[in-house]
């Protein structure tokens, strides 16, 4: 398999174990609590699973975006024209998920962001959904 298509899989399967733990911790913020300063086992492991998985997806999206650079750069030289506008959406959403979740992961507990952050994950979910629709033939063809 193609160096490209790795990443690829890497990004869906890193997402769907994120998107996942992050409906599992909503789900059990209102029981155990949000904050890491008094946190339940079970909270803490799908916290644990939660940031791992977010690593292995930010390693991922940049090799991602490296390996599609050339892309990026006629954007920079020629505008969006008839490029998809969702991928770039995606690319925007992903830094704010990124940045949002970092902050979360270093800073105090901050439950406005974390809402933030949760919003902005739904939104993500949808677009990578619509992203990953898009290019699913040429995906599962990538396993022969």
């Amino acid at each position: 398999m193609k160096r490209i298509f790795v990443v690829d899989w890497a990004l869906l399967a890193s997402f769907v174990i994120i998107a996942i733990s992050g409906i599992v911790m909503h789900i059990l913020h209102d029981h155990y609590g949000h904050c890491f300063c008094n946190r339940s086992p079970i909270m803490n492991l799908w916290d644990t699973m939660h940031i791992v998985a977010a690593v292995v997806f930010t390693l991922a999206t940049l090799l991602h975006v490296w390996q599609h650079l050339a892309w990026y750069k006629q954007i920079f030289k020629s505008g969006i024209g008839s490029r998809s506008k969702v991928s770039l959406l995606l690319t925007l959403v992903v830094v704010v998920m990124i940045v949002t979740g970092g902050v979360l992961w270093f800073g105090p507990c901050n439950n406005h962001l974390g809402l933030w952050h949760m919003w902005i994950g739904i939104a993500m979910a949808v677009a990578v959904a619509y992203h990953v629709i898009k290019r699913w033939k040429v995906l599962v063809k990538s396993l022969k």
